[in-house]
């Protein structure tokens, strides 16, 4: 168990990295038209963060499955994998369509309301970073609560 929870720590650090990533360069590039254009074809961090955030589901899902005879984490799993896959939706509802605008925009001008689609991306990326920072608490709240040596064969936990 401890062993895939530090798997899903690690791999939702290095998720908020590319969450944050985008959040850090968002100030300066407030002045300039076309940064929506560059952050949401960034083609690196699509290749990476795409599936990167399944990957970070699918671990979270096996922690939660793993917690499910484990009452004292069952709390604190769910609610890291509701977290993960809030910041999923989120990215579904509100993030990958102004990407999918934004590739559009390549090949032209950007539209009259090209400021509300900035918007949304960039408070979908906030909402996002927030999930996702929730959800490493939880994994880090998750893994602190958990027996350092667990040997279920022999109903001892040490630690």
């Amino acid at each position: 168990m401890k062993g895939l929870q530090l798997l899903a720590i690690v791999t939702v650090t290095v998720l908020l990295g590319t969450t944050l990533r985008n959040l850090l360069e968002l100030p300066p590039s407030q002045l300039l038209p076309s940064s929506i254009v560059d952050h949401a074809v960034y083609p690196g961090l699509t290749a990476v963060g795409g599936p990167l955030e399944v990957v970070a589901v699918l671990i979270t899902l096996a922690v939660l499955t793993a917690a499910l005879s484990r009452p004292h984490l069952l709390f604190l799993s769910a609610g890291t994998a509701l977290c993960l896959v809030g910041a999923f939706s989120v990215w579904v509802v509100f993030t990958e369509p102004v990407d999918l605008q934004a590739q559009r925009w390549l090949a032209g001008a950007l539209p009259a309301d090209w400021s509300a689609w900035r918007n949304q991306w960039e408070f979908s990326q906030l909402v996002r970073l927030l999930l996702q920072l929730a959800a490493l608490l939880l994994l880090a709240a998750s893994l602190l609560h958990s027996p350092v040596d667990e040997h279920p064969e022999r109903g001892i936990a040490h630690g």
